[in-house]
């Protein structure tokens, strides 16, 4: 017995897509027909998960000064 899920773009949600090759650890791409985007259904990596940018930046902030108030 198969299983189907689907799966939509992530930036319009729309389920026109083409698969578009592997990756080089082997995860399946696709190619959005509606955003022309490529994309992949799980990353291995959180970087691209929304709100990582901005955690990134927060701490890049934090850093920054720091360093700054240390230095005086």
């Amino acid at each position: 017995m198969k299983r189907y899920q689907e799966i939509g773009c992530p930036q319009y949600r729309k389920t026109d897509l083409v698969k578009n090759g592997y990756r080089e650890n082997g995860t399946q791409r696709y190619h959005s027909k509606n955003c022309k985007k490529s994309f992949q259904k799980d990353y291995s990596y959180q970087a691209c998960t929304p709100g990582i940018k901005d955690k990134i930046d927060a701490q890049i902030l934090i850093i920054v000064v720091d360093r700054i108030l240390h230095e005086c």
